[in-house]
């Protein structure tokens, strides 16, 4: 988020497009690590991350490890953990436990 125009242009991407995505991945950290609305946050992140993928894979043709690890293993990860908070939930010890 520190220079939306910057990095839109190195993804192909709108500036304003780049800051909503750099939003929604704080916004959806944050509501994931507080176990606000966990459902929301890891759909968010969900999103960004398919978005990571897609670009490293088929955009700029990286390898699972890439070169210098700059590969997409870390964001299939990020997506598995996201994806298992979407359909288990935050859990007995978080702010949406507390709220139910």
């Amino acid at each position: 988020m520190a220079d939306p125009k910057g990095r839109g242009k190195g993804l192909g991407l709108p500036a304003s497009f780049t800051f909503i995505l750099g939003l929604a991945e704080v916004v959806g950290g944050l509501l994931v690590l507080a176990g606000f609305f966990t459902y929301v946050g890891a759909l968010l992140l969900i999103v960004v991350m398919l978005g990571a993928i897609y670009f490293k894979v088929f955009v700029w043709k990286t390898g699972i490890y890439g070169s210098n690890n700059n590969g997409w293993y870390y964001d299939a990860l990020l997506l598995a953990a996201s994806g298992v908070l979407l359909t288990i939930g935050a859990g007995a010890i978080s702010l949406d436990a507390l709220i139910q």
